[in-house]
């Protein structure tokens, strides 16, 4: 659909206040439709051009919506291919932004109150929660900076939002891409050794145990791993079925005879239903990191420690190990090669090892001189 001037078929000359209206009314395939519209501004013509293009999708919204008017149709749609932890998060950031955004009509977003965001949200601070009694005799983290990337997420978000309204024809696509604070060149994470690995694995209660397993082991997110059910693992075929980011399903191989022993001892006492649920709530782990960061601190594991660590490791190793990259993207669930080609950078076993054979070259010449001597 789009709005243009009119001109004098005559002339050439471009008739003042005077504008053509085309659009498809049943797709790019079908027939198009041009109206022109007289005495109108530029901008009542776009709102004509709206009023036409709402009227051929039969979207019945009113004119010029609130954005805090659309975003629970918005949450509706956009739950059904997402997981629910993401909804969970996007609510989270719903707060901020329907307190922001929620009052103004779609029509009248501009770019200085997108910016605006990026400075308030920038300023707010934020502390962990403190799930249970304060401790007065304890010193709790203190309240820190909201993060960029936390930032970013947020617009994210809205952005998908503001997709969604231009697609239901509830306002016209904006004339500026939503700004955001610029990425920080990445810096590869430290992984924690095999030795570290080992050392961390028997202090797990039997829950995080076999998290960390499917994390390290088998490759799976953190959400991947603790909705899985038990008729998801086919021991016979050692593979497991996994619903990853877009509700799409692969399968994974199980690689190591700890986590085939784990899988088998949690099916022993798991008859059916998730793998790993709570046994205080009846429902699946949210998360197991708390576990997992406790007995690293007691193994003496200095690094920063994080589900989606472990996960790296795996893409990592799985390559220094010498499988292909082809099947190492399918067991990880990337959609583009490209993500997977990312852990080639940080395969540094590998390349510690090609580098000793530089100091292996230097001291063979080294003997071949003293013996020419």
């Amino acid at each position: 659909m789009s709005v243009r001037p009119y001109r004098d078929k005559k002339t050439g000359d471009i008739v003042p206040n005077k504008f053509i209206l085309d659009f498809y009314p049943k797709g790019r395939k079908g027939k198009q439709v041009k109206v022109v519209v007289d005495d109108v501004t530029e901008a009542q013509a776009h709102t004509l051009e709206l009023a036409c293009r709402r009227q051929a999708n039969n979207t019945p919204v009113g004119h010029d919506p609130k954005v805090i008017d659309v975003w629970p149709d918005f949450l509706i749609h956009y739950a059904r291919d997402h997981t629910e932890s993401t909804i969970i998060d996007i609510q989270y950031a719903a707060v901020k932004l329907m307190a922001h955004f929620g009052d103004w009509h779609l029509s009248r977003l501009t770019l200085p109150l997108c910016e605006q965001y990026l400075d308030s949200r920038s300023k707010d601070l934020w502390r962990p929660p403190i799930t249970g009694k304060r401790d007065p005799n304890k010193i709790y983290a203190p309240a820190k900076p909201i993060s960029k990337g936390r930032i970013n997420t947020e617009l994210k978000y809205f952005s998908a939002f503001l997709t969604y309204c231009v697609a239901k024809a509830h306002m016209l696509p904006l004339m500026f891409p939503l700004p955001k604070f610029k990425r920080l060149p990445k810096v590869h994470p430290i992984l924690p050794s095999l030795d570290e690995i080992d050392r961390l694995l028997p202090l797990l209660h039997d829950a995080a145990y076999l998290a960390l397993l499917l994390y390290h082991d088998a490759g799976l997110r953190r959400d991947e791993a603790l909705n899985l059910q038990t008729k998801d693992v086919m021991l016979d075929d050692s593979a497991m079925s996994v619903i990853g980011k877009g509700r799409k399903q692969r399968f994974v191989i199980i690689k190591t005879d700890r986590l085939r022993q784990a899988l088998e001892k949690r099916l022993a006492e798991v008859k059916s239903g998730g793998l790993l649920v709570n046994p205080d709530t009846g429902q699946p782990y949210k998360d197991l990191s708390k576990a997992i960061k406790n007995a690293a601190e007691k193994a003496g594991i200095s690094l920063r420690i994080y589900n989606h660590l472990f996960r790296h490791a795996h893409a990592t190793r799985s390559l220094e190990a010498g499988e292909s990259l082809e099947n190492v993207r399918q067991d990880l669930g990337h959609a583009d090669i490209g993500t997977t080609q990312g852990y080639l950078h940080v395969m540094l076993e590998s390349r510690r090892k090609d580098a000793e054979k530089f100091e292996e070259f230097l001291a063979a010449k080294k003997l071949m001189r003293d013996k020419g001597k």
